[in-house]
């Protein structure tokens, strides 16, 4: 048992807030393109199902 590190970086806890942010995220990330914000927005898209 012990305390189990996981390494991350300063890039992670962006890419972290960036995708978990709700509202203008390319605001929020400070990109000036929509190309680098798809970098850091790793958030799945949520879908409707085909049955709905």
């Amino acid at each position: 048992m012990g305390i189990n590190w996981i390494p991350f970086t300063f890039h992670d806890l962006k890419r972290k807030g960036v995708s978990d942010t709700t509202g203008n995220k390319q605001d929020a990330s400070g990109h000036r393109s929509a190309a680098m914000l798809n970098v850091y927005d790793v958030k799945m898209k949520t879908v409707k199902p085909s049955n709905e």
